[in-house]
């Protein structure tokens, strides 16, 4: 993983179970590893966990299931002792693809949790949370 003043960047992709919020055992490592980052960096502050699709199926499930993921991974990480009040969550469904083609590759891409770094020492990072279409549709962390 790389830690930068505005993310988390983990270079192993989080799997969870087909259709589902439960994370499966392959992810147990990286996830580990974040929640060692996070607790051996006091100087991070708050972390929003990004959940985020690909363009298939409806906007609400792909909203719902995203907000779900990224609460599955919150919950992860405060059972390996990360702070709760450090963590928030939101689910960002297709709105923040990184790659628009519509292809399986852009698929995969777009299917992944993000752990982007909100404060440092108690100071905003201006790191961008969500994306401008998540903005215009009010989808905020919880």
């Amino acid at each position: 993983m790389v830690v930068t003043k505005t993310d988390i960047t983990i270079l192993k992709k989080i799997y969870f179970e087909y259709n589902s919020a439960n994370i499966k055992a392959e992810s147990n490592e990286i996830l580990n590893a974040v929640a060692t980052t996070i607790i051996n960096n006091p100087q991070i502050g708050q972390i929003d966990i990004e959940g985020h699709a690909d363009e298939r199926g409806s906007d609400q499930y792909n909203l719902r299931l995203t907000k779900l993921r990224a609460a599955a991974v919150k919950s992860y990480l405060i059972k390996k002792k990360v702070p709760g009040k450090q963590l928030k969550s939101a689910g960002y469904g297709e709105y923040c693809p990184i790659d628009a083609s519509q292809t399986e590759e852009a698929f995969e891409k777009n299917r992944r949790v993000e752990f982007k770094i909100v404060t440092i020492d108690g100071k905003p990072t201006d790191t961008e949370i969500g994306c401008p279409e998540a903005k215009k549709r009010n989808i905020k962390a919880e």
